[in-house]
């Protein structure tokens, strides 16, 4: 495939299914593979991945035990397309993308392109994000700090907003901190700056993200440390109501 589209799955029930399809309705021919890594969802996330995959060709599942959105991640870098995009399963691509990204990469040499994103707002619209600006076109620098600005400034910092050729990763080496349970895409940008000299902006829509308390980033209960501490704290609470603390 051309592209290969992660999807970390935890808990997203309620998410999942409009995440898959505004994959599989994106416009033109089908080369890309959806790999939805289930990791380790206790709710019914799992199951339906399952039959999805049943229903849509192209999408594959991996279910594996809980470690995190970096893990997962990491995870489904096994991916076999020749450019990797990262989806949030309680996310949605933006219609077009495939088709943008069709036309944007062949003309365009380059390892990393950065795009847009809108964000839901509770009465449904979708708004840009304040504070942004976004020159389409190349950067390039030599000074790794320039770079880090230019791409925080345009892009944020969320990698669901990147297009990166799945060789120039492997070549590098570059992988999600397992270790990191929070804000993982930070330490993967500042890693992936150290190798890669220049950045490609474009003026395309990549995600249309959810934000707030249902978001697989934002939402603690999402994270392992999160799930350990819940069960400590409801540990301690059932030995204190018995005497014992």
């Amino acid at each position: 495939p051309r592209f290969s589209i992660i999807v970390p799955v935890y808990n997203v029930q309620n998410y999942l299914a409009a995440c898959v399809k505004s994959v599989a309705e994106q416009a033109g021919e089908r080369d890309w593979e959806c790999i939805l890594v289930d990791d380790g969802s206790t709710d019914l996330s799992g199951q339906l991945c399952d039959a999805l995959a049943a229903e849509i060709p192209g999408l594959r599942v991996i279910h594996r035990e809980n470690g995190g959105l970096a893990a997962a991640r990491n995870t489904g870098l096994q991916a076999r397309g020749d450019w990797l995009l990262f989806l949030d399963s309680d996310d949605a691509m933006a219609p077009g993308l495939l088709e943008a990204l069709r036309a944007a990469l062949p003309p365009t040499p380059g390892m990393l392109f950065i795009g847009r994103h809108l964000e839901w707002q509770p009465d449904g619209r979708l708004t840009a994000h304040d504070g942004l600006h976004l020159v389409p076109g190349p950067f390039d620098s030599t000074d790794y700090a320039a770079r880090l600005k230019a791409l925080y400034s345009a892009g944020h910092w969320s990698v669901w907003k990147y297009c990166i050729r799945r060789s120039f990763l492997q070549k590098t080496g570059v992988q999600f901190l397992p270790d990191c349970c929070w804000a993982e895409d930070w330490p993967f940008d500042l890693e992936l700056l150290l190798h890669c000299e220049r950045l490609y902006f474009l003026d395309v829509v990549f995600t249309h993200y959810r934000g707030g308390g249902g978001s697989l980033l934002t939402d603690a209960k999402n994270l392992p440390a999160a799930q350990g501490l819940a069960a400590a704290q409801a540990a301690a609470g059932e030995a204190s109501a018995s005497g014992a603390v």
